[in-house]
C-alpha cells in the first residue's frame, strides 16, 4: 500500500503521466540540469552551492553591520567556495574566531581585566560580609541562649524553694500524680532533681543500713562485755543509765521537731512575701509562674 501511494512531486509539477515512483529515483529528474551550478540531478531550487553562496552573503552583511571599523579587508572572504558543507562551516568558525581576536584592543583587554578584578573583589567582599553576618548572628544566638539559661536557673531556684516550703524535700515526686504543675522550660531541671533525689535516697539507705549494722554489733559487744564484767546489780545500774541516755536523745528529737514547726512558720511568711512583691504569681489553681 505504501508503494502504491508513492508519487513523484517532480513529475507531478511537470504534469507527466507516470508519477508512481520516489523523487530520489525519478529518471526525469536525473536528466535535469541545474541552471545555477550546471550539474545534473536537481533543480536550481534545491541547489546546495546556491544556498552556500546566499548564506555567505548574509554572514558578510552581518559582520559589516556589527564590526564596521574592521573594514572589508578584515572580513572573511565571501567569494571563496568550498567543496563540502563541512569545510564551509569550519572556515566560518575560524573567521569568527579571528574577528574576536582582532577586535580585542589593548584598552579592551585592560578594561576587561579591571572588570574581572572588580567582580572578584566584590564577590570576596560579599562572601566576607556574609560570613561576618553569620558569625554575628551565631554570637547573638549563643548570648541569648546563655542569658535565657541563667534566667531559667534563677526561676528554677525560686520554684524549687517554693515547692520545698509547700510540700517538703520530696516535692519533686508529686509531679507523677500531677499535684504540681511544672513551669515552662523547667521540665528538664525537675527531671534532674528527681534522678538526683532517687540516687541520694538510695545512697542514704545504704549508709543507714551500714551504720545501723555497726551500731547493733557494737551494742551487742558492749552488752556482752558489761554483763561479763559487772555484777548483776552493777549491770542493772549501767542499764538504767543507758536508758536515761536514750531518753535524752528522744528529748533532743522533740526539740528538733519544735524547731521545725518554727521553720515552717517562717517559710509561710517567705511565700507570702514573695507573692506580695510579684516574684511568685498564681496563674491558675496550684499553678504558679516565677519572676526572679
Amino acid at each position: 500500500m505504501e508503494f502504491q501511494n508513492r508519487k513523484c512531486s517532480h513529475c507531478e509539477n511537470l504534469k507527466l503521466d507516470k508519477t508512481d515512483h520516489h523523487v530520489k529515483s525519478c529518471p526525469q529528474l536525473a536528466m535535469t540540469t541545474c541552471t545555477k551550478c550546471k550539474k545534473m540531478g536537481h533543480t536550481s531550487g534545491y541547489c546546495l552551492e546556491k544556498k552556500q553562496k546566499e548564506q555567505k552573503v548574509v554572514d558578510a552583511s552581518c559582520l559589516e553591520t556589527d564590526f564596521p571599523s574592521l573594514g572589508g579587508g578584515h572580513l572573511p572572504s565571501t567569494t571563496t567556495t568550498t567543496a563540502t558543507t563541512t569545510a564551509t562551516a569550519t572556515n566560518t568558525i575560524q573567521g569568527w574566531s579571528q574577528i574576536a581576536k582582532k577586535s580585542m584592543t589593548d584598552q579592551d583587554k585592560s578594561e576587561s581585566e579591571v572588570i574581572s578584578s572588580k567582580m572578584k573583589t566584590d564577590f570576596a567582599d560579599k562572601k566576607k560580609r556574609l560570613h561576618e553576618t553569620y558569625l554575628a548572628k551565631k554570637v547573638a544566638r549563643e548570648q541569648r541562649i546563655k542569658e535565657q539559661n541563667e534566667y531559667d536557673d534563677k526561676r528554677y531556684e525560686l520554684f524549687r524553694k517554693h515547692m520545698w516550703y509547700l510540700y517538703g524535700n520530696k516535692w519533686m515526686h508529686l509531679i507523677v500524680d500531677n499535684s504540681i504543675v511544672i513551669p515552662r522550660r523547667l521540665f528538664n531541671r525537675v527531671q534532674d532533681a528527681i534522678e538526683k533525689d532517687n540516687e541520694d535516697e538510695w545512697n542514704a539507705e545504704l549508709e543507714y543500713n551500714r551504720i545501723d549494722r555497726e551500731r547493733r554489733e557494737a551494742d551487742e559487744k558492749e552488752y556482752a562485755e558489761m554483763e561479763a564484767t559487772f555484777t548483776h546489780k552493777e549491770y542493772m545500774d549501767w542499764m538504767w543509765k543507758k536508758s536515761e541516755a536514750l531518753d535524752e536523745q528522744m528529748d533532743l528529737s522533740e526539740c528538733i521537731y519544735l524547731q521545725g514547726v518554727k521553720i515552717v512558720t517562717n517559710e509561710k511568711m517567705w511565700i507570702a512575701e514573695q507573692m506580695a512583691i510579684g516574684k511568685i504569681r498564681e496563674i491558675n489553681q496550684q499553678e504558679y509562674e516565677y519572676y526572679p
